[in-house]
């Protein structure tokens, strides 16, 4: 069996027993673009997506669990599933961004779907990049580009503050809206599934075993309320269409943690420790999938010097989370052998602490 295969079973052993520890390993792989570069230069993208695949196997080939993988979206553009339904494109301080289609909910009467909505926007780009990246590396497993939410689509395509006015006034229409990107979002990744040969799964970024993975920013200031009626039930289509759910969100979302958890499918988010309450997160998640956790998020406070968590920092989320959730600890550190050693050591806490090896 390669190291590759063994690693993705043990992802796969971890969110199906929903316990466990695996440990990850990653450091700055050499090579950097912001999504303004990579839109303009695909060989650049390329690049630096080679340059993270290699560091992902490297650190694999030391004995973590990283599965490497590449995927094209211009360095996480949020902004893909809005551009396809026709927002105006910003390009600023090296984002791309985007402005609302509509300013206001009677603007938004003239939303409709789109078919074939993957030759709309930077789809046929994304596209066309996969076909000539996959030509060049049929080795080289590929997974799917980045996934907004429902909600958050809905929030870049209507204007966000009249949006959630919306929420209190005229629900009806935004959840025709709703249903309608829902399916946009489904089509747009089993068209991805059939066109990458090497398929490594509906998620970018970190590797998902089985589900899709989707960022549902909007839950860090939606209430429970609004969270509940205009998400969850759209995010539960997802995870049946997909044989679960998995979710990335920003900062802060103590206030839509256990209603994250309670959504059909859920396998597990990436609820950021800094900014939630550790006890709140463990509370939520009880059991019901993996807390993915890494320190990478905290890396540019160095730039302000104050220090990237440490094994200290790792080790006190292993003590207190243990028995309550699988754990997939993505140990970050910008220089290699500094990332090894850390990774190593938190390696170590975990077999320690669980009383069993826990490397793949």
């Amino acid at each position: 069996m390669t190291g590759y295969e063994r690693n993705r079973q043990a992802m796969r052993r971890l969110y199906e027993r929903k316990s466990g520890i695996l440990v990850t390993c990653e450091w700055y792989a050499g090579v950097y673009a912001n999504q303004l570069e990579s839109l303009d230069d695909r060989e650049r993208e390329f690049e630096v997506q080679l340059a993270r695949y290699r560091m992902q196997a490297d650190a694999a080939a030391e004995g973590f669990a990283n599965v490497p993988t590449v995927y094209f979206d211009f360095g996480r553009v949020a902004w893909l599933m809005a551009l396809a339904y026709g927002c105006p494109m910003i390009r600023i301080n090296g984002l791309v961004n985007a402005e609302p289609l509509y300013r206001t909910l009677e603007e938004a009467e003239a939303f409709r779907p789109i078919p074939r909505i993957w030759e709309r926007g930077l789809y046929p780009e994304i596209f066309s990049r996969i076909e000539a990246f996959q030509e060049r590396h049929p080795e080289i497993p590929i997974t799917i580009s980045d996934n907004q939410s429902p909600n958050d689509v809905l929030t870049s395509i209507l204007k966000s503050d009249e949006a959630m006015v919306a929420m209190v006034t005229d629900g009806d229409r935004l959840h025709e809206m709703l249903g309608i990107l829902t399916d946009s979002i489904i089509e747009v990744n089993r068209r991805m599934e059939t066109v990458i040969r090497n398929f490594a799964g509906f998620s970018c970024d970190r590797y998902l075993p089985f589900g899709m993975h989707v960022s549902d920013d909007n839950a860090a200031f939606l209430s429970p309320e609004a969270y509940a009626e205009f998400s969850v039930p759209y995010a539960g289509r997802l995870a049946d269409a997909f044989g679960g759910l998995a979710y990335h969100c920003c900062m802060g979302q103590q206030q839509n943690l256990a209603l994250m958890a309670s959504t059909r499918g859920f396998l597990g988010f990436d609820a950021m420790p800094d900014f939630n309450p550790v006890d709140r997160i463990l509370s939520a998640i009880g059991g019901k999938g993996v807390w993915n956790v890494c320190n990478h998020e905290y890396a540019t406070l160095a730039e302000r010097k104050t220090r990237i968590p440490d094994e200290a920092w790792f080790r006190d989320l292993i003590d207190r989370a243990r028995g309550r959730c699988g754990l997939l600890l993505n140990v970050y550190h910008p220089e290699r052998e500094s990332a090894l050693r850390l990774a190593a050591s938190v390696l170590e806490h975990a077999e320690r602490t669980t009383g069993q090896a826990v490397s793949p």
